[in-house]
């Protein structure tokens, strides 16, 4: 399945903030492409792959999301993947 055939199945997907949009990509990439990491660049094909503006600053958002009390991403130095929590949560919608 394409992204765009993916993000049709989430109702509002081009309403959401920015960084929503950013962990939908992700699961995307963790479930449908099977990747275990992904990075900025990944983001950025993806939100350029969907006719939409790109996060501004994907590294630094990335970054953003692996920090304080509410982590919705883990990092490490081969890339990102998102938590169980931020799955389970798009699995919902």
């Amino acid at each position: 399945m394409e992204l765009p055939e993916f993000v049709k199945k989430i109702d509002g997907f081009y309403n959401f903030p920015v960084f929503e949009k950013i962990l939908v990509v992700g699961y995307y990439i963790h479930t449908v492409k099977q990747k275990e990491r992904f990075v900025a660049s990944d983001i950025n094909a993806a939100f350029d792959s969907l006719h939409i503006a790109k996060p501004t600053n994907a590294s630094s958002q990335l970054t953003a999301m692996t920090k304080g009390f509410v982590k919705k991403i883990l990092g490490t130095t081969k890339g990102f993947k998102l938590n169980s929590s931020s799955r389970e949560n798009i699995e919902a919608k």
